[in-house]
Parts: C-alpha cells; sequence; structure tokens
C-alpha cells in the first residue's frame, strides 16, 4: 500500500453543494470546469473520499503552499442554490469563508 505525502500542501475544500475550479498564478486548473474534472496544477491533488449513505463527497483538493491560488465557486448544475462555505487548512493556520452564493460561469 502506498501513500502520498500532503507535507507542504494545505487542503482545501467546499462545504456545501457545487464545485470549485481553483487557478494558480500561471493560469493553470484544478477543479471543475464544465462538469469535467481537470487537474493542470504542478503537485496539487483533488482527492474525493466515499460520503454519508455511500455517495461520493466532494473534493479535497491539496495546494502547494509556494503558490497563489484563485477559488471560484460554481453552482452551474445546481437546480437551486444555497450558501456554501470554503474551507482551507495549513501547516498552522485555519481559513474559511461562510455565505458564499455560488456563481454561474458564462
Amino acid at each position: 500500500m502506498s501513500s502520498v505525502s500532503h507535507s507542504g500542501r494545505s487542503q482545501t475544500f467546499l462545504a456545501g453543494q457545487g464545485h470549485l475550479l481553483i487557478t494558480d498564478s500561471d493560469g493553470r486548473r484544478l477543479g471543475y470546469v464544465g462538469g469535467t474534472f481537470v487537474s493542470e496544477v504542478p503537485s496539487a491533488v483533488g482527492s474525493v473520499l466515499p460520503g454519508g449513505l455511500g455517495l461520493p463527497g466532494g473534493p479535497i483538493y491539496y495546494l502547494p503552499l509556494t503558490e497563489t491560488y484563485t477559488i471560484q465557486v460554481s453552482g452551474q448544475a445546481l437546480m437551486a442554490t444555497e450558501p456554501v462555505a470554503v474551507s482551507q487548512v495549513g501547516a498552522g493556520y485555519v481559513a474559511w469563508v461562510e455565505d458564499v452564493a455560488p456563481g454561474v460561469a458564462a
């Protein structure tokens, strides 16, 4: 059994319905674009864990701490939207934003 080291990375995740799209300073993306998962950011990983009732949960994104990111919340595939929260956990810090209204990308 092999394991992946996540030291030197933050964990970023969405609490609620929708998807995240994370973009680094070079325009490389990690997350969902139009319902398709993309992984262009070097050394970044999106990991989907099993959720309750056997349904998949949202991905946890492991991002290198050496980069600056933009995080977009999308509710494009939802019938109705409700506010969500975005959290990030790293060595020595925790940050979150609550009551984010997912946007619909044009």
